[in-house]
């Protein structure tokens, strides 16, 4: 079976931004659900939107390697910020994932560390090396956690001593996606813009107002990573 590349996106503004930014794709169907294709550089992507949550992501992904013999993953949408250097609609390449909510300490597991696999999920770093060239946005490094909350001010309280330093942001699927790739074994790469701050009020707000602006950044530092033009017309 052929390779192909495995764009992976949670939500219709993600999905839109990105094929707004490609333009020439073609429409597919895959295992039921709607894809995009699209062929650069004689490799093959293929574009998904999958669910919101880890679950949901997990269960999604799994079952597209039933039926997908996938390359690589490269994970793309927004986040909320945790380091407060940061500014909105920066990108962040994540260095490597992981969970906030995973608490199995008790058994002398590290926290976030879920049994039988590490606690952080390197993402593939020769490949975000030898590309970062192309990327002429600005963009930073560093570890993102998921969790199964839209966090905000109220709530963040209750996971913020959990926060490492390296964590740059927090969402709802990354880590997902970085355990099913592990235990596939396929390389996987994740890209996160930032729509909001978790220790702001109205959060919610501030992510609706910039959803657009952040999803196309994410998508740009994808299309740029791979070595696209990038197409904004």
């Amino acid at each position: 079976m052929e390779t192909i590349n495995l764009v992976l996106v949670a939500m219709d503004s993600e999905l839109d931004a990105l094929l707004h930014t490609i333009k020439e794709y073609k429409v597919t169907n895959v295992n039921n659900e709607k894809g995009y294709e699209f062929t650069f550089e004689k490799e093959k992507y293929l574009i998904m939107m999958g669910k919101i949550g880890k679950v949901h992501t997990a269960f999604f992904l799994g079952q597209l390697s039933k039926c997908v013999n996938i390359k690589r993953v490269f994970n793309l949408g927004t986040s909320g910020g945790l380091n407060k250097d940061l500014s909105l609609d920066e990108v962040i390449i994540a260095s490597k994932v992981g969970y906030y909510d995973v608490d199995v300490t008790s058994f002398g597991y590290a926290y976030g560390q879920v049994p039988g696999c590490p606690k952080y999920y390197e993402c593939d770093e020769d490949y975000i090396e030898s590309h970062l060239k192309n990327v002429l946005l600005p963009y930073r490094r560093g570890i993102v956690v998921s969790g199964d909350k839209f966090v905000n001010k109220n709530n963040f309280v209750d996971i913020k001593g959990l926060i490492e330093p390296e964590m740059q942001c927090i969402e709802m699927e990354s880590g997902a996606v970085g355990q099913v790739c592990y235990l596939l074994k396929v390389p996987f790469i994740v890209i996160r813009s930032i729509s909001d701050f978790v220790f702001e009020n109205e959060n919610f707000q501030t992510h609706n107002d910039n959803v657009e602006s952040s999803t196309t950044n994410s998508a740009l530092v994808f299309l740029s990573l791979i070595g696209m033009k990038q197409n904004l017309n």
